[in-house]
């Protein structure tokens, strides 16, 4: 089968085998990504295996979870049937288990993301039946996946539907009882139940995933937890109990027990240091729940802005409260368009529950309904309508949000046996509310102009200028302004000194009447960073965001920025994957993880990441233009070529000079000098101060490297914006060898940076 071509996919080699089929690693050559294929061979193909290959593809194709591998597609090409799944890059648990066990923080942060796959499942009525170390792998940045539903069993399917087709007795006896008095599974995991062949449900499951447990603790099934681990034995034999009935009921109630058991023996919990004290959890477990966009009915154009705005003020006072697991802004609104019930939104999006806006314009006026939904199972927790005038909806709507996220405390807290104690809590801390409703309006219109093209960037800061006028007071704004102007310097769109001057102005303005907002100190921290060269003082600023907000995406993703500028690469990788936890369906988080494997030279896993962040966000230019520098890097010209290509045609032939000069040194480095030097001229050429850093990237890929270190001491006397990265930048340019250049090298003294790694090679 190697070497075979099946529709779009190239089978490149195989990389398993067992009696469900053959796994190979294939390249999609339409989507331009690894994907495994599982194929039945021609010699077991039986009816039996057919039916359980396709319940397979059901069932993952139901789940859409992170800590569950995803499946493609089911298709067929000459006779061949074959599953199209996510390619794993790792190690199954078999062999990552280390003697002895995992250290009692690490395997909480597994067992509890087995729980969540798991719960993903059993929230769908399928019981998985085969959970053993084997069918669980851990990818190369450490996260879990949960694998091989071949013998998955759905509530509603009868037993007598699953019949394997046992080649032996020894097969019979490695497989609960079916039609055929078969068993399915793997004895030294299965429950007593499933070993009799009775009826496994997800109880059975729960036994398996006991010994899982046992084994990642202890280094074997059969070895208990050490003494000092009390609470984890307590755990795991209530896993295995031999009575269905006295287990947990399902991996839900199991990860909610894991949540309440600390990092440390006899501590109440762990967290990183930069965030103690900042995520200590309530008794109560954590409750999910997501705050989709309100449905706007009616012609006023604000009206879209507003809803928006609700349900971001919603996520952010909901965030507050030490019980509730808010998803962020982007993993709700990126199921604005589907037509999904809630119990599929909860599905797709791993929630318990959910609130559902709608604005309705009437005339002169407008109806504000909420209610908040179970996803379990789509029964109605609690409603509210109001009925206000158009024009105080924006006035009205900072008190509407804290309203309504009163009452959302109060309903969360009672269903989950904690009282009312909390909602209190929803209208204390930190108020981010204009004065001026204009304002609000205007700044929600400058929020996804932000990261835009060049002229959506000016006319954002027009929007947020204007809103800062109505309100000098507005926190929200002054920061979103002092990121955006540090944006528009880092791009080359923004002379650094008009940029410079404005960012400090905006941020120090921001964290004077803001100095308990995490976006905030976020944009002092980019500030100083950026144009003040104070790593420690940045570092700080970024700490403090991070206490601040543990639970959004932001402030992990600027201070990876920062780690990956100054040298700390393993730092990053831990900030950008914090990012991933706090919003796994958002871009962001695989780009920042694929720019830090970039920068380790981990070619492979920076593609694989930014093919992700392309998946999520396919018109985002930055992972085709990052994608392509990084095949290039690898010597596959052709790809390379390709991904410039696409970030071109998103670009439609312009861009900033940044991505300009990254797309000129993918040119040089695939032998397309003229292109590269007629990029190099674009830059050169365009109006206004162009950064030195900027005008490097053309001549590191035609390996020009004297004109390089010429730029970088350029870019050091005149203080780029773009120098604080310069330890980043010559680890992207081994080509030249530019860490080892000894003018490069004094020129990285100079910055003055913390401890750095030592140069490549």
């Amino acid at each position: 089968m190697v070497g075979r071509t099946l529709g779009h996919y190239r089978i490149d080699e195989q990389i398993g085998a067992g009696g469900m089929g053959e796994v190979y690693r294939a390249r999609d050559t339409r989507l331009q990504r690894d994907v495994a294929l599982k194929i039945i061979p021609d010699s077991l193909v039986t009816e039996a295996r057919r039916q359980r290959f396709e319940r397979e593809a059901l069932a993952v194709a139901a789940l859409q979870h992170p800590n569950v591998v995803t499946i493609h597609g089911v298709e067929e090409h000459d006779g061949v049937r074959f599953l199209v799944m996510e390619l794993v890059d790792g190690v199954t648990l078999t062999s990552a288990v280390p003697p002895g066990g995992f250290p009692r923080a690490r395997f909480l942060e597994i067992a509890r993301a087995l729980a969540d796959g798991l719960r993903a499942a059993h929230r769908l009525g399928i019981t998985h039946r085969d959970i053993k170390p084997t069918n669980i792998m851990l990818d190369r940045d450490g996260r879990v996946k949960i694998l091989d539903f071949g013998l998955a069993r759905f509530d509603d399917q009868n037993d007598e539907d699953a019949t394997l087709d046992a080649a032996s007795p020894a097969a019979a006896r490695s497989a609960s009882v079916t039609g055929d008095g078969q068993v399915l599974g793997t004895p030294r995991y299965m429950s007593p139940e499933q070993a009799r062949g009775g009826r496994a449900d997800a109880r059975s499951d729960i036994y398996s995933l006991g010994l899982v447990l046992q084994e990642l603790l202890g280094g074997s099934p059969s070895d208990a937890p050490p003494e000092a681990d009390a609470d984890i034995a307590e755990l795991t034999a209530k896993c295995l109990h031999a009575a269905p009935a006295q287990r947990y009921e399902d991996a839900g109630v199991l990860r909610d027990a894991l949540e309440t058991l600390p990092a440390s023996p006899g501590t109440s919990g762990g967290a990183d240091a930069a965030v103690a004290g900042s995520r200590a959890r309530s008794a109560v477990p954590a409750y999910r729940i997501a705050v989709m966009p309100f449905r706007v009915r009616g012609s006023d154009e604000e009206l879209a802005y507003l809803g928006d705005g609700l349900a971001e003020n919603l996520i952010r006072k909901l965030s507050r409260q030490p019980h509730l697991r808010v998803l962020s802004r982007y993993a709700s609104f990126s199921l604005r368009d589907e037509a999904l019930d809630p119990v599929s939104l909860g599905e797709r999006l791993g929630t318990d529950a959910m609130v559902l806006g709608e604005i309705t314009q009437r005339g002169t006026n407008a109806r504000i309904s909420v209610e908040l939904v179970g996803t379990s199972n789509g029964d109605h927790l609690w409603s509210e309508q109001s009925d206000l005038p158009l024009e105080g909806i924006a006035r009205l709507e900072g008190e509407m949000a804290r309203s309504i996220a009163g009452h959302l405390e109060q309903e969360l807290s009672t269903d989950s046996g904690s009282g009312s104690a909390n909602a209190a809590e929803t209208s204390s801390g930190p108020s981010s509310d204009p004065a001026d409703p204009q304002a609000y309006l205007l700044y929600l219109k400058s929020r996804p102009l932000s990261v835009g093209t060049i002229t959506q960037m000016d006319r954002a800061v027009e929007y947020l200028e204007e809103a800062i006028s109505r309100d000098e007071n507005y926190a929200l704004a002054h920061a979103a302004l002092a990121l955006l102007q540090i944006h528009r310097s880092v791009h080359g769109v923004q002379d650094r000194g008009t940029a410079a001057r404005q960012a400090r102005a905006a941020a120090r303005r921001a964290l004077a009447v803001g100095p308990d907002l995490a976006e905030t100190h976020t944009a002092a921290a980019m500030v100083r960073f950026h144009l003040d060269w104070d790593w420690e003082g940045a570092d700080e600023e970024f700490r403090a965001a991070v206490a601040l907000d543990p639970r959004g995406d932001l402030p992990y993703l600027e201070w990876g920025e920062y780690l990956c500028g100054t040298g700390q690469l393993d730092e990053a990788l831990r900030a950008a994957h914090q990012a991933r936890d706090a919003d796994p369906i958002s871009p962001n988080a695989p780009h920042a993880v694929g720019f830090t494997l970039l920068l380790m030279g981990d070619f492979d896993g920076a593609v694989r990441e930014f093919n992700e962040a392309i998946a999520k966000h396919p018109n985002w230019t930055w992972g085709y233009i990052k994608s392509a520098w990084t095949y290039a890097e690898a010597g596959d010209n052709q790809r390379a070529l390709e991904r410039a290509a696409a970030a071109e045609a998103a670009l439609h032939g312009g861009g900033s000079p940044l991505a300009r000069s990254w797309l000129g040194y993918v040119y040089a480095r695939c032998g397309e000098t003229a292109r590269a030097h007629a990029a190099q001229e674009e830059i050169l050429s365009a109006p206004g101060y162009t950064d030195p850093i900027v005008t490097s990237y053309v001549p590191c890929g035609l390996g020009d490297v004297e004109s390089v270190v010429a730029a970088m001491e350029r870019a050091l006397q005149e203080r780029s914006p773009l120098a604080p990265q310069m330890w980043a930048i010559g680890r992207l340019a081994r080509y030249v060898d530019l860490e080892n250049h000894p003018r490069f090298q004094a020129v990285i003294r100079e910055m003055d940076y913390p401890d750095v790694p030592a140069p490549l090679g």
